[in-house]
C-alpha cells in the first residue's frame, strides 16, 4: 500500500497554531508505522490547555472548547485526505479511539461540564460542520457525462473519505450520527439518478461506506426504535435521524425505519448498472452486508 503524501495548508500560514503543528505528524499514520495509537494519544493529551497552561511563545493558552474544536477539525481534514480504503484511515480511527480511553479530565465545554477525552466533546458538532452534502440542486449542467471518474474529482473523494471516517467512529460507539447516515443513504438511493448525474458514483460510494463500516450499529438503532411490520416503524423520541427528509422514490416514513432499510438494500442492487466497476463492487458489498446483518440479528433473536 502506498504511503500517504499530503499536506495541511493551515500549517503554511504565517502564524500556524502550535497545537496543530505538534499534532499533525503524517509519519504516525503511515501503514508501516511502529508508533502505537496509544502513544500518539498521550502526546496529544499533553497538548491540552489543562496540561500546558503557559504557551512557549508567551501567548495566552486557548480555552478547552477552542482546543477541542480545532483538534477535531484537524482530524477531519486529515480524514478527507486519506482514501477510504487506505489502511491509514483505520489508524486514524484507532487514534481517536485511544484518546477516548485516556483517563478523563472534567472541563467546561460550551457551558457544560464534560470529561475530556471520554465524551470526545464537540466531535459531533465538528463532524456535522465538516460533512459535505451533495445536493441535487447544485447539479446544473445536465449535459455532462453521466459516469465520472472519482480520481478526477478531489472534492468527491474527500466526501467519500469523510463518510468512511464518520461511519467507523459510529461503529465504535464514538459517535451517534445516525442522521448523517440517513442523509447520505437518502441522497444516494432515494432520488432519481438523473437528478444528480455526475455525483451519482460519489453518492453511492459514500452511502456504501456507512453500511460496510457501521451497518450493525444502524440496524441495531432502527430495531431499538421498534416496528409493527405493517404501518412502518415507531421513531424514538429525540432520534436526530427522524429530522432527515425522505427522497422522492421512497414512500415510507422519515428517520431510521425497517421499511427504509429494506428499500436501501433493494436500491443498492438497482443502481449497480449505473456505476463504474470500483463503486459497483462497493454497492454489491453493501447490499450483501445488509443481508448478513439481518441474518445475524434473526439468529440472535431466535
Amino acid at each position: 500500500m502506498a504511503c500517504l503524501t499530503f499536506r495541511l495548508e493551515s500549517l503554511e500560514d504565517d502564524d500556524p497554531w502550535i497545537v496543530e503543528q505538534k499534532t499533525f505528524n503524517i509519519r504516525i499514520l503511515q501503514p508501516h508505522s511502529k508508533t502505537s495509537p496509544e502513544k500518539v494519544a498521550c502526546s496529544i493529551d499533553n497538548l491540552t490547555p489543562m496540561e500546558r497552561p503557559d504557551q512557549e511563545d508567551g501567548k495566552e493558552t486557548e480555552h478547552p472548547d477552542s482546543f477541542m474544536w480545532e483538534t477535531c477539525g484537524t482530524f477531519e481534514t486529515i480524514a478527507k485526505r486519506i482514501a477510504s480504503n487506505h489502511p491509514s484511515m483505520e489508524r486514524l480511527v484507532q487514534l481517536v479511539k485511544s484518546l477516548s480511553l485516556l483517563p478523563p479530565t472534567t472541563v467546561t465545554i460550551w457551558t457544560t461540564n464534560v470529561p475530556v477525552w471520554t465524551d470526545l466533546p464537540l466531535l459531533g458538532a465538528s463532524m456535522v460542520e465538516a460533512s459535505i452534502y451533495i445536493s441535487s440542486s447544485s447539479e446544473s449542467n445536465r449535459g455532462h457525462q453521466f459516469r465520472m471518474e472519482l480520481n478526477q474529482r478531489p472534492t468527491l473523494r474527500s466526501h467519500i473519505s469523510l463518510n468512511s471516517y464518520a461511519a467507523r467512529l459510529v461503529e465504535l460507539r464514538l459517535g451517534h450520527w445516525t442522521h448523517l447516515a440517513a442523509w447520505t443513504l437518502m441522497t444516494a438511493l432515494e432520488k432519481p439518478p438523473e437528478l444528480y448525474r455526475s455525483s451519482l458514483i460519489c453518492a453511492v460510494a459514500a452511502a456504501a461506506e456507512w453500511i460496510i463500516h457501521s451497518g450493525c450499529f444502524i440496524f441495531e438503532r432502527l430495531t431499538e426504535l421498534g416496528t409493527d411490520g405493517k404501518s412502518g416503524d415507531r421513531r424514538g423520541e429525540g432520534d436526530e435521524s427522524s429530522r432527515v427528509s425522505i427522497g422522492p422514490l421512497f414512500r415510507g416514513m422519515a428517520g431510521l425505519t425497517m421499511e427504509r432499510w429494506h428499500f436501501w438494500k433493494q436500491r443498492f442492487g438497482e443502481v449497480r448498472k449505473l456505476l463504474d466497476a470500483q463503486v459497483k463492487k462497493k454497492a454489491i458489498k453493501a447490499q450483501m452486508s445488509m443481508k448478513k446483518i439481518e441474518q445475524k440479528c434473526i439468529q440472535i433473536l431466535g
